[in-house]
Formats: C-alpha cells, sequence, structure tokens
C-alpha cells in the first residue's frame, strides 16, 4: 500500500505530465482529503506553470509541493521543507544539496526573503548537511559517498 504522501505524488506527476491541468486531476479512489490536496497543489501550478518542475533531477517532487509546504502548511525554513516536507535530505545520497537554491529561490519568493535572509537559509541547510555527514562518518567509520555541500 502506497503512503498518502506517494499516492499525492502520482496524482500530481499524472495530472501535471499528462497535458493541461483539468478540474478533476486526482484519480478515481483517492480519498476525499487526498484529492482535496492534489487540486489545491495543481492550482498552484494553474498559478505560476513554473511550479510544475521538480526542484532535484531525477526526484519527482515538484517547486508546487514547495509553495504548497510555504502557503497551506507554514512552512518557514528551508531545513524543514527539505527535511521534512518533501524528504530529499533522506532520499538522495546528496541529501537534498541539489535542491537548496531552487527551493531557497520559491521560499523566498513568497516570503518576501531578501539576499541575505536566502543565503542564510542555504548555509543553515549546508550546515545541517555537513553536522549529519559528520556524524555518519563518526558513526559507520566511512565516509559518506556522493554527499555534495554545494547548492
Amino acid at each position: 500500500m502506497r503512503s498518502p504522501r506517494n499516492r499525492l505524488r502520482a496524482a500530481l506527476g499524472a495530472a501535471v505530465y499528462a497535458g493541461p491541468v483539468t478540474k478533476s486531476a486526482a484519480p478515481p479512489g483517492t480519498a476525499p482529503a487526498e484529492a482535496a490536496t492534489v487540486e489545491e497543489v495543481l492550482e498552484l501550478v494553474r498559478d505560476d506553470p513554473a511550479l510544475a518542475q521538480p526542484v532535484a533531477a531525477g526526484h519527482p517532487y515538484l517547486g508546487a509541493e514547495v509553495a504548497y509546504a510555504v502557503t497551506h502548511e507554514g512552512a518557514l525554513h528551508v531545513e524543514d521543507v527539505l527535511v521534512r516536507r518533501v524528504r530529499l535530505f533522506i532520499e538522495t545520497g546528496a541529501c537534498g544539496a541539489e535542491a537548496v537554491g531552487p527551493v531557497t529561490d520559491i521560499m523566498g519568493g513568497l516570503l518576501g526573503w531578501d539576499r541575505r535572509r536566502r543565503a542564510a537559509e542555504t548555509e543553515q541547510y549546508l550546515e545541517l548537511l555537513q553536522a549529519d555527514t559528520r556524524a555518519l562518518t563518526e558513526l559507520t567509520g566511512v565516509a559518506s559517498a556522493g554527499r555534495e555541500t554545494a547548492g
């Protein structure tokens, strides 16, 4: 059984990549709450088609999901989005480092961040990544290959 987040992502992918976004984008059998979330995320894509793009190449997370995390779930930090909302921190070898720029841009635009705040959010996330890499290396005695620290 797929998790609600995975079912949402499948519905989003089907709707976004199938062509024009229609009114009833959620697939049949989607729970009402999940269907409402799909519709809300797709409304963000309707308003800004650039949000249909993935925030990291090769991963299914769309810019619209980042925007949704800010506008509907109260996300205020890049770390929150990459660790808990789209979970790239645990799903990629680079721990989401490749998505820091796009996520910061989307969040910054919605939250009115200036250049200084965007840089601070990026730096804070990359520091988390470095600390996690150090801890993992100390715990296992093995250097973590593939973990990038540049955003």
